[in-house]
């Protein structure tokens, strides 16, 4: 149900929240370079913008996620044909984002500038000048695209110094909407040099089947092969094989590569589950396969076997009993059969392992005995055998009860040790769920170390839903979550509250404000509070905005007007305003933007020259030529 999505990223304590920055951040860029020189644009081609008084209300936790994909499918390309939007209809923009501390203190600001298609082209980054008075620009972010709306380069520059200056250039050999290349260039000396360069091959179905990265050497100012990623795939696009290749400098030649991961094979069961993964080594120019994964299954799809077995180089027989790995141990093949009941709930697995004396030993056993309740309850209780003691036996090590409902969720958890010698108590855990599957409550508890193994109260979360759930709708949000200390022993709990955060919503089930409250002291004591504002008679589609990599849901689905946040950080029951921020987001009529200005300014100069496959050339190559510029610019010209 929708109430585990909301509630999933509301566990923050006050400091983490207190943490989170409201200056809002775009692309976490590859490769900590720092540039050396870089040409800082003036803000004559950068509007100014007055900070008007919005209604105070919370920023929703922040959900990492790329910041690219609005554009790019799923396997990160970018999307083919953006087309020119309709002009008889109303279009808005998001102009800018201007942040001030609750004090008054400028804070951070952002420009933004789109094309004619609505896609993201420029972002200014600023931050309050030294005075205080005005603004400097400390970087910007510039995306370009060709005709088809496919995205040709992504450049960052950070004119502060701080961090790394890049740029990424994408290259199509034809209409698809894959590149071909990707050239990784950072700023140095006044220009973009070339850093690394990926050129990729794809099958007919659009899976990547070739990966080739090369450096760039400076000194011959050529690439340099440095690894190869080669993949197959069948008509379902499931990976069928994985090889990684570096490249000997000295030989001129490929060799297997297991830095990152072992060579790989991949077969599949008839419903697309493992059947098969063998794994591979480079040895003597050539890769052995050296272990296989078996999985052997039922009429119902149900694993009944599971193997692993290595190769012995002496007999060339899959009987293990030989060593691989840089650590030289030996490998020993293994296997596991699984029982089901006839509700193919797994009753057991029993697993064996070769040993160098030709027998094979029983060493690690689960036996799982299932009871079904009224309401579709069940209760199992699962015990874990293990060869752990000295006689080299499975004896009984662990013990875990559960009470699951219909949907699968815990209502009930306990864990037993045996270790000590005697059935010790480890973990309690119980779950208050409604009959729609709703969390409404959780209590943990712990137990004392010692054969007595008295149960105690250590904390428990619960929810407050007074509007409850109509039934229809999704709509099933909690007003406040008390976060509890237990005290007490066995069953005299006694739960003392120790923070309170109360969640505020609009338009239905959009979070709009948290706050959050110490309570250990009998009373309510301020620690955070965070808010947004939107605007929800806007139509999103009718908006168009930058990808902003620290928003959730609500910043795509929602026009976003305001968002904050306020922090107590000395304790003292007042807000600290100047480490409270309130970040405004300024909305214009969408208009394509005029960028041209930006390559008149007589500082831009040529960086370098490509020809049509995107490998660099000299200045005097003849032929159709793709110029680019100081600026991020580029255009296509015939060499005669």
């Amino acid at each position: 149900m929708k109430i585990f999505a909301i509630i999933a990223g509301l566990y923050l304590s006050a400091s983490a929240m207190a943490q989170q920055s409201t200056t809002t951040t775009f692309e976490a860029f590859p490769h900590n370079i720092t540039p050396r020189k870089v040409e800082v644009l003036t803000e004559a081609f950068v509007p100014k913008h007055n900070l008007p008084k919005l209604p105070v209300v919370s920023k929703a936790d922040a959900k990492k996620s790329s910041p690219f994909s609005a554009w790019t499918d799923s396997n990160g390309h970018p999307k083919q044909g953006v087309k020119a939007m309709a002009k008889d209809s109303y279009k808005e923009k998001l102009d800018s984002i201007v942040a001030y501390t609750m004090s008054g203190k400028p804070s951070t600001k952002q420009v933004l500038e789109y094309n004619e298609n609505g896609l993201p082209t420029w972002c200014y980054n600023y931050v309050p000048d030294s005075n205080g008075s005005g603004w400097t620009l400390v970087g910007h972010y510039c995306y370009e695209y060709d005709d088809e709306g496919r995205t040709i380069s992504r450049e960052s520059i950070d004119n502060t110094g701080a961090s790394s200056s890049v740029r990424f250039e994408y290259i199509y050999t034809d209409d698809t909407p894959y590149y071909s290349s990707l050239i990784y260039y950072v700023y140095s000396d006044g220009g973009w040099v070339p850093y690394q360069m990926c050129d990729y091959k794809f099958d007919d179905n659009g899976n990547t089947t070739e990966e080739l990265y090369s450096q760039f050497d400076d000194k011959t100012q050529s690439w340099v092969p440095s690894l190869k990623i080669c993949s197959t795939y069948d008509d379902q696009h499931r990976m069928t094989s994985y090889f990684e290749y570096g490249w000997d400098t000295r030989k001129q030649a490929w060799y297997g590569y297991t830095g990152n991961y072992e060579g790989q094979t991949f077969e599949y069961a008839s419903n697309g589950e493992d059947a098969k993964i063998s794994n591979y080594i480079w040895e003597n120019d050539d890769w052995l396969e050296y272990r296989r994964m078996i999985w052997t299954r039922n009429d119902k799809n149900l694993v009944t076997k599971e193997e692993c077995l290595y190769w012995n180089r002496a007999s060339q027989s899959w009987i293990g009993n030989d060593r691989y790995g840089q650590n030289g141990i030996y490998k020993y093949n293994r296997y596991c059969d699984y029982v089901y009941d006839d509700k193919d709930r797994e009753v057991s697995s029993m697993n064996y392992q070769l040993e160098n004396n030709g027998n094979w030993h029983n060493n690690y056993n689960v036996f799982t005995e299932y009871t079904d309740l009224p309401g579709e309850i069940t209760e199992s209780t699962q015990k874990v055998y293990s060869q752990w003691t000295t006689s080299g036996e499975p004896e009984l090590y662990k013990e875990y009860y559960y009470k699951k409902n219909k949907y699968g969720s815990e209502l009930h958890y306990k864990e037993w040790d045996y270790t000590q010698g005697f059935r010790k108590c480890m973990d309690e855990v119980i779950c208050d769920v409604d009959e729609n599957n709703n969390y409404l409550a959780g209590y943990f508890y712990g137990f004392t170390n010692d054969e007595e193994n008295r149960r105690y109260a250590r904390s428990a979360d619960i929810f407050d839903f007074p509007e409850g759930w109509n039934g229809t709708t999704d709509l099933y949000v909690p007003v406040s979550l008390h976060k509890m200390i237990g005290v007490g022993y066995d069953n005299d709990d006694d739960w003392t509250e120790k923070e309170r955060y109360d969640y505020h919503w609009d338009n239905g089930d959009v979070l709009v404000g948290v706050e959050i409250y110490d309570r250990t002291e009998g009373y309510d004591k301020k620690e955070m509070a965070s808010w947004s504002v939107y605007d929800f008679s806007m139509p999103v589609s009718d908006i168009y905005r930058w990808p902003i990599s620290n928003k959730t849901d609500a910043y795509y689905n929602n026009k976003l007007l305001s968002e904050g946040d306020c922090v107590d950080y000395d304790g003292d029951g007042e807000w600290d305003l100047d480490l409270s921020t309130e970040t405004t987001y300024f909305y214009t009529e969408f208009n394509s933007t005029n960028i041209s200005a930006i390559g008149q300014n007589s500082n831009v100069h040529e960086v370098a020259r490509y020809d049509t496959t995107g490998r660099q050339i000299t200045k005097n190559a003849k032929g159709v030529v793709i110029i680019r510029y100081s600026d991020g610019t580029s255009r296509k010209v015939v060499i005669k």
